[in-house]
């Protein structure tokens, strides 16, 4: 630092201080729109740091600024939207009265949501690189999430707040092994990636766990989550949300199986047969294996986490 910024080490600190007191917010907080605060802490301290770099680094900040807070924009957007959603359904208009009373308002979102997995789904099957890949899963997982809950039964919105908890994880789990590829790598496109289970296998069998996750392959998290989901739509008779279901882990299954393909068996040719171990730095490893047996012990912990505090917290009703 002293020789980057001579005479602004104290600026350099003390923006860093609280960007890892934001960061640290992010993990310890317990609701969306904190951790919308949060973002917002170690957003504007990224910010500064960025802008206190040569060269170029002014001008990189200010774009960064714009990204950041148009994407900030819409995560409140959508924070703001789940929970009126939420909120209005069970505390304002309650359960018999969306569900018994206006019954096509259910079917009718049930449906968006079965469009949203089906459409999530099929792009993420079109990409050719990580990051825009788990992108569009992402957009397929949310309306596992909101058609769960307006299965407007117990088994249905039990499968959606265990895929909140299991969702999370498997995001951050396969989020954190894209970001170790394309640190080494540096792309995340598929074609990138030939013999790369044996250049980082650490990083890729983390990576294969949450694509198992995500797939729903037993015993790891996504599976039991997915499971209930299933289960909630049948007891409804919302079948299209199930045959969305069921699309969208066949789907899952391709995309996945064909980058443990490349990875796998193809080869690098530019390495002639010679591919050296060469993992990620062990503060990239850390968390990638935590979050990565996080998704087996969640797994098999799935059924006292449902009868001891999911079917708890459920809104009177179900």
């Amino acid at each position: 630092v002293g020789q980057e910024l001579p005479g602004r080490e104290y600026q350099f600190f003390a923006l860093y201080l609280i960007l890892i007191a934001g960061l640290m917010g992010l993990v310890l907080t317990g609701d969306a729109f904190n951790l919308y605060v949060m973002l917002e802490i170690t957003s504007i301290t990224s910010y500064g740091l960025i802008a206190m770099g040569k060269g170029r680094a002014p001008l990189a900040s200010f774009n960064y600024v714009i990204m950041g807070s148009v994407g900030a924009c819409f995560y409140l957007l959508g924070v703001a939207y789940l929970y009126l959603m939420v909120r209005v359904m069970f505390w304002v208009f309650s359960v018999d009265y969306l569900f018994i009373e206006h019954p096509m308002v259910q079917q009718g979102i049930v449906w968006v949501a079965a469009v949203a997995i089906i459409c999530g789904s099929a792009l993420a099957l079109a990409q050719r690189e990580l990051k825009r890949m788990l992108t569009y899963i992402i957009v397929a997982e949310v309306g596992y999430m909101v058609g769960g809950v307006w299965l407007a039964n117990k088994t249905g919105l039990t499968g959606a707040v265990l895929h909140i908890v299991n969702d999370a994880l498997m995001t951050l789990c396969l989020f954190l092994a894209v970001a170790a590829i394309v640190y080494k790598l540096g792309s995340g496109e598929f074609d990138k990636l030939q013999g790369i289970y044996r250049k980082m296998p650490i990083t890729m069998a983390a990576f294969t766990v949450g694509a198992f996750s995500m797939i729903g392959v037993p015993p790891t998290a996504g599976f039991f989550s997915k499971w209930y989901l299933i289960l909630g739509g049948i007891e409804a008779g919302q079948w299209e949300y199930v045959i969305a279901l069921l699309f969208s882990s066949l789907v899952n299954a391709v995309i996945f199986f064909r980058i443990i393909e490349i990875g796998y068996f193809y080869k690098d040719e530019h390495d002639h047969g010679h591919e050296k171990r060469d993992e990620a730095p062990l503060q990239m490893q850390a968390p990638l294996l935590v979050s990565a047996v996080a998704l087996i012990v969640i797994g098999l912990g799935s059924g006292p986490l449902v009868e001891s505090i999911i079917k708890l917290a459920l809104p009177t009703g179900f």
